[in-house]
């Protein structure tokens, strides 16, 4: 079975890149339906997705099943139970009281990024549009440094994605048509070119309530006096952070 008659969207970035956000406006469409994260396009098949090493390993101890208010038997016998991606998010779109009555799904899962498991969703997605969001190296350190004091949970994002090629990684696989990045800030403030590329790319029309989803006002400027970070925060990151595509304004 296509993924692509099951399957609207996939949506993947680093943590706290803001897949939630494009998620929220996204699902809000009539007829769709999300609440993945459960990594089941990082398996070789559905059948293994309770055994494999491989998938996300926020899954433990049946949770999504639960979230879908299935058993772990029921999906691993009902709904897993074929090597055939599409036949799987079928079978949830059939008997997951979320998804029950809704025509696709939207399949946000951070976890997809990085290079490795990139390939493995590009070779199982099919024609399903899958999108990158990328965000300012400033709201990043903003919201886990300044407001969360999460330091830590920053630099191992650096470390993992803003130092390790990941750029160039993503940008390479825009060229060939394997996936699209949206930036954060641009698609957050409803930029009309940004808007624009999404709908082309996914064939997904958002309408003014569904950009309503996205509180704008949260999103912080970096050129105006609302600046949240202070000169010598902004003039760090500027020496840390010189490449040009950490930044979105």
């Amino acid at each position: 079975m296509k993924m692509e008659n099951n399957v609207a969207l996939i949506i993947t970035g680093p943590p706290h890149s803001g897949t939630t956000i494009l998620h929220r406006a996204v699902r809000s469409i009539d007829g769709y339906a999300g609440g993945f994260e459960c990594g089941l396009m990082l398996v070789d098949s559905p059948k293994e997705f309770f055994t494999s090493k491989n998938k996300f390993p926020m899954y433990k101890g049946g949770c999504y099943p639960k979230r879908w208010g299935l058993s772990n038997e029921f999906v691993k016998n009902k709904c897993f139970n074929t090597n055939d991606f599409g036949t799987a998010y079928s079978n949830l779109r059939k008997h997951a009281r979320n998804f029950i009555n809704k025509e696709l799904l939207v399949d946000k899962t951070p976890h997809y990024y990085g290079e490795k498991h990139l390939k493995r969703v590009i070779s199982k997605k099919g024609k399903v549009p899958l999108v990158i969001i990328k965000k300012d190296i400033r709201n990043y350190y903003w919201s886990l440094v300044k407001k969360r004091n999460s330091n830590k949970v920053f630099d191992n994002i650096v470390k993992r994605f803003y130092e390790s090629g990941y750029f160039d990684l993503i940008e390479s696989l825009q060229k060939k048509g394997d996936l699209l990045i949206i930036d954060f800030e641009k698609f957050c403030r409803k930029d009309p070119n940004e808007i624009d590329r999404f709908v082309k790319y996914t064939k997904i029309n958002l309408t003014e309530d569904n950009l309503d989803q996205i509180n704008s006002n949260k999103i912080n400027s970096f050129k105006t006096s609302d600046n949240p970070l202070n000169k010598k925060e902004l003039k760090a990151l500027r020496a840390k952070f010189k490449d040009k595509r950490f930044y979105t304004e």
